[in-house]
């Protein structure tokens, strides 16, 4: 429900209805401005999928003079919307419905500004960025939450508690260029041709955060669905050139096929397409529990420790299969870790740096976390074994059971037996870890059904 008073800072839930109630007062405002207008948006927090917003929407509109205002002042007026007092910024023009202006309670502000102004594409960038950078909207939900808490009646310094954000936002918005497929946005470094994604579908959800240089697409072909990971675009986070992401790509189909498992996600088939490379996976109706999906983590971290230990022995289940097919994991964080809420079940996905054994660190810092890697993934010329993989659970199990930032047993929220397997295997020395996955496995089930 839309409507807040003048000066209230109050924060709901975002709606789908915004939407459609933007849609409609959009064609309403066409109808006004006609061909004095460029374009029209819906703009501001209600335009920002998934986080909490003030219940009043403003509307961009982009005209091609500012000498137009006053001729369509009076239209405006027709469907109830005036001009609002003036502002020391006369560049743009602010306006409400009369009749919210009197009663002080407003559901909607129209935003007349030059189209290509620095107001107009601040405005839709900031909108495209947030849209396309979960992460980023979290924690602009949070800063709004705590500012709505700090200044319930007192709109002017809830705004300017934002500012710090917006500029770093915009900084990052610099380095970055949204672009959409199918009404879905997402960040690259600069535009690329996606219409062959056609072939699979459309588009209805994008993974844009990884820095594998990788780009992964929920794609619905009717009531079929299919998840296509691509390398070959200049991803926003990428740490590699887009033909070194796609090399590693082509070697991506063999090692899903050596390490297929019940937890693993399926691969379909592999192509190259769009001038890079393709690998389509079965969808998997599964959140990602990883920090760069806020959302979806919170989601996770509510599900009791039955659940998540059932969770974890999926895991060491899936590495133990690992070491028998005589792989190593590489790059195994909380970012490989989903969950399908609806069927209770564990996926595993983004093993595409796994090698075959034996495998020497031939980088000195390699892929991962920094919360996942053993002392070895940061030495050059050390050997990457399944020892090394017994340190990636137990930091697993720290994430899943306690903290991996604080890996105190007053964080733990186990037994203290448990806490002693975890702690052990992630033991800065080697020899004193579990020295197979197995190995920890066996204790940590010992222990689990001495309870």
């Amino acid at each position: 429900m839309l409507g807040l008073k003048r000066n209230a800072v109050k924060l709901q839930d975002h709606s789908p209805e915004w939407d459609k109630i933007a849609s409609q007062n959009i064609k309403n405002l066409w109808e006004v401005f006609c061909t004095a207008a460029v374009d029209i948006q819906h703009v501001g927090s209600t335009s920002i999928r998934h986080i909490k917003a003030k219940p009043d929407m403003l509307i961009a509109v982009g005209v091609k003079s500012m000498d137009i205002v006053d001729e369509i002042i009076p239209r405006l007026r027709d469907i109830g919307i005036v001009q609002m007092e003036n502002r020391q910024d006369s560049s743009t023009v602010l306006c409400a419905f009369a009749a919210e202006i009197e009663s002080g309670v407003h559901t909607l502000y129209v935003h007349i500004v030059p189209h290509g102004s620095k107001v107009w594409n601040e405005n839709i960038n900031f909108r495209d960025y947030m849209n396309a950078s979960p992460q980023s909207a979290a924690e602009y939900e949070s800063l709004k939450i705590s500012l709505a808490k700090q200044f319930p009646d007192d709109r002017r310094a809830y705004k300017n508690g934002k500012l710090a954000f917006f500029k770093k936002v915009h900084q990052d918005i610099g380095s970055f260029y949204a672009q959409a497929t199918d009404g879905i946005s997402y960040k690259l470094k600069e535009p690329f041709d996606f219409s062959f994604l056609s072939k699979y579908g459309r588009v209805f959800k994008v993974f844009d955060d990884q820095d594998s240089g990788n780009i992964c697409f929920g794609m619905a072909n009717g009531a079929d669905k299919c998840f296509v990971k691509f390398a070959g675009a200049p991803t926003a986070r990428a740490n590699v050139p887009p033909q070194e992401a796609v090399e590693r790509m082509k070697q991506t189909a063999q090692i899903y096929m050596d390490l297929a498992h019940p937890n693993l996600t399926g691969l379909i088939s592999t192509e190259e397409i769009g001038g890079g490379f393709a690998c389509v996976f079965e969808w998997m109706d599964a959140e990602c529990f990883g920090m760069q999906y806020p959302q979806s983590r919170e989601k996770f971290l509510q599900l009791g420790n039955e659940t998540r230990l059932q969770v974890f022995d999926d895991i060491l289940a899936f590495h133990s299969h690992v070491a028998q097919q005589g792989y190593v994991a590489i790059d195994f964080y909380d970012g490989c870790i989903m969950y399908d809420f609806a069927n209770n079940k564990t996926i595993i996905c983004d093993v595409e740096f796994y090698a075959k054994a034996p495998y020497v660190n031939d980088m000195g810092r390699m892929w991962g976390s920094s919360r996942f890697m053993s002392p070895e993934e940061f030495q050059l010329g050390a050997a990457i074994d399944e020892v090394t993989n017994v340190y990636a659970m137990g930091a697993t199990a720290f994430e899943l059971f306690g903290s991996n930032h604080d890996r105190s047993f007053e964080k733990w929220m186990l037994n203290k037996a448990l806490f002693d397997i975890a702690t052990k295997a992630v033991s800065l020395e080697r020899g004193n870890r579990q020295q197979s996955v197995q190995q920890f496995i066996d204790e940590w089930q010992a222990e689990r059904a001495g309870e």
